[in-house]
């Protein structure tokens, strides 16, 4: 694997996405079961008010741990000497600091707000305040990584994410290998959770599909009857339709009504 060349990174910029609800997010699975509050990399809350997500990772850790672990055990089987093995201290160090700032700094979280239309995006460091800003201004963009591969694009990582004008900070919502995109040309993964923020975000339509937005719909739609059932915040190439038959006619019902 090499670093591409200059001429190169043309290819690698990352490409604007319009904000349009182009897939049915069906796939992502946003059922009851997926709501685990205080577990770290699930969901936390899913209703017609809140879409919150933990995206505290302790893998990396884990797999740090791993490593200086078996390497101290091996330095040390091999020399005996106990001052060479606190070579590998500073990895350990670097460890047990990962694991504080993760406990000390717990609430790494991506908060979409439906009625408000902000969009949180998690703090990451001691100290740091989450970051919120109104979601009609943030932008989608997809990129691929600045790798090329010489046998296998296997290794290789598209990215879905979003940042606000007003800064740097970006926010990664999606990732997909090349590989797993070749078999699928369109990028579905990338676009449905795109679509589902999307979906989420435009507080005039009904819930995105998921079970676990079930119990709230009834809420969500007589908030939007009250208000007047107004019109879509962003574009749909699909139909979003509402829950059932019923809140369909009705919903048809009080547009004819009030348009004659």
């Amino acid at each position: 694997m090499a670093w591409i060349t200059l001429e190169d990174q043309n290819i690698f910029k990352p490409i604007l996405l319009k904000k349009i609800i182009r897939l049915n997010p069906n796939n992502i699975n946003y059922t009851i079961e997926a709501v685990k509050p205080n577990k770290n990399l699930e969901i936390q809350e899913a209703n017609d008010l809140f879409f919150v997500v933990n995206v505290n990772d302790f893998s990396v850790l884990k797999a740090f741990f791993l490593i200086w672990f078996f390497l101290t055990l091996m330095i040390y089987l091999i020399t005996f000497d106990l001052y060479i093995t606190l070579f590998t201290l500073p990895l350990l160090v670097f460890v047990v600091w990962g694991v504080a700032f993760n406990y000390l700094n717990p609430v790494q979280e991506i908060v979409l707000d439906r009625l408000n239309g902000t969009i949180t995006y998690p703090k990451r460091f001691f100290y740091k305040t989450p970051h919120t800003v109104l979601f009609f201004e943030v932008q989608f963009f997809e990129k691929l990584d600045r790798f090329e591969s010489t046998d296998s694009d296997r290794d290789r990582s598209q990215f879905l994410y979003l940042k606000h004008p007003s800064n740097k900070k970006k926010l990664n919502l999606a990732t997909i290998n090349i590989y797993d995109r070749k078999n699928d040309p369109f990028g579905s993964r990338l676009n449905e959770v795109m679509s589902f923020y999307i979906w989420y975000m435009d507080k005039n339509r009904p819930l995105p599909p998921g079970t676990a937005f079930d119990p709230y719909r009834k809420n969500d739609f007589d908030r939007r009857r009250d208000e007047g059932f107004l019109a879509p915040l962003y574009p749909s190439s699909i139909k979003t339709s509402e829950a059932n038959s019923y809140q369909a006619k009705v919903k048809s019902d009080y547009i004819k009504n009030n348009n004659s």
